[in-house]
């Protein structure tokens, strides 16, 4: 979602058909200029977009686009949206997963804004369940990747399920290991510490990261979400005082 100044400081303007809201089938990507322009959105323009309804985000490249063929599995091929669940799936997800069987049972509690990729062997391995929130990690390369009960275990994430994760209020998604905690000690930087892969991917970084990006520079990377849902690009200005302020 995007408020016009946010049109204005990406020059969205330029790009009016590919950036905007659609909420028909639950597809929802959050694009730059330039990934509009690379991706040819325009041919595209139901797998790259927002959608209003319900918060949903994902974001998707022109090679997933085009391996997807998502214009064929934009009903099929998402989770319920009911709850605000962010999902990331391929018609190959959706084939294996059946998922207009497992809509329901096969998905993570949305209550912290956390992304997860499920399949129904995972819901079924994971007892989901029982591990709806605790059972979350993040890759190395910013992907969302699907986690097993012994994942859970091993990152003793079911003690780490409140300290572990970056704050609900301001809708930032970001999945950590308790380690990344302790390490980043993200209490004191939920906010700022932030960036934006090349690829469209959100990933999560470490105040270290955030000091060597030098992120008060990069105002498309370095992104957050207001209380009232809108997704915003902070602008060099913004961003230091947002800093400053914490």
């Amino acid at each position: 979602m995007v408020t016009p100044q946010t049109c204005h400081n990406a020059q969205l303007t330029c790009y009016g058909v590919q950036w905007r809201m659609k909420s028909g089938d639950g597809i929802i990507s959050m694009v730059t200029p330039q990934t509009c322009h690379n991706a040819q959105l325009t041919p595209y323009d139901v797998q790259c977009r927002m959608k209003s309804g319900d918060g949903i985000i994902s974001m998707v490249t022109p090679q997933t686009c085009h391996n997807a063929q998502l214009t064929n599995y934009d009903v099929q091929c998402r989770m319920k949206s009911g709850d605000g669940i962010i999902s990331m799936v391929t018609p190959q997800t959706c084939h294996n997963a059946q998922l207009t069987n497992y809509d329901v049972q096969c998905r993570m509690k949305s209550g912290d804004g956390i992304i997860s990729m499920v399949t129904p062997q995972t819901c079924h391995n994971a007892q989901l369940t029982n591990y709806d929130v605790q059972c979350r990690m993040k890759s190395g390369d910013g992907i969302i990747s699907m986690v097993t009960p012994q994942t859970c275990h091993n990152a003793q994430l079911t003690h780490y399920d409140v300290q572990c994760r970056m704050k609900s209020g301001d809708g930032i998604i970001s999945m950590v290991t308790p380690q990344t905690c302790h390490n980043a000690q993200l209490t004191p930087y939920d906010v700022q510490c932030r960036m934006k892969s090349g690829d469209g991917i959100i990933s999560m970084v470490t105040p270290q990261t955030c000091h060597n990006a030098q992120l008060t520079h990069y105002d498309v990377q370095c992104r957050m979400k207001s209380g009232n849902g809108i997704i915003s690009i902070i602008t060099t200005p913004a961003f230091q005082n947002i800093t400053h302020q914490l």
